[in-house]
């Protein structure tokens, strides 16, 4: 997704240098305006999560993994739902299935209490889990 999004912005830079530059808009203000700056600040947004998705970032953090990664994607959709219109019927999916998962995740398992134990093994390194 990152990968398309950045040729989408290749693409755009392309457009602006093949045909908007020649009708007098400079890049500064191409780059600046309220449709390419939201594409630019979801761009950034949904790179932001996939940097910090890495195992090293994720394995060290997870906390803060978990936090951004929340935050950072609904940032990004309601920056793609503004970027353009075209884009909120798959907006509205992906808020969807994340309300879905959610609320199964709070209704199923989050209620479900397991009872396990735990011993340290004779070898003082092992530790043995048992659950019914």
């Amino acid at each position: 997704m990152c990968f398309e999004a950045f040729l989408h912005f290749a693409g755009m830079l392309i457009a602006w240098y093949g045909l908007l530059r020649h009708l007098g808009l400079t890049l500064i203000r191409f780059l600046l305006s309220k449709l390419v700056l939201l594409g630019l600040f979801t761009f950034i947004t949904y790179e932001l999560i996939h940097f910090t998705s890495l195992g090293s970032f994720r394995q060290r953090w997870y906390e803060l993994f978990l936090f951004v990664h929340v935050t950072l994607q609904v940032t990004a959709l309601v920056l793609l739902w503004f970027h353009r219109h075209t884009s909120r019927p798959y907006v509205g999916i992906a808020l969807g299935i994340f309300l879905t998962d959610r609320l199964l995740f709070r209704l199923c398992l989050k209620t479900t209490t397991i009872h396990t134990t735990l011993t340290v093994l004779e070898d003082g390194e092992t530790v043995l889990v048992s659950s019914n």
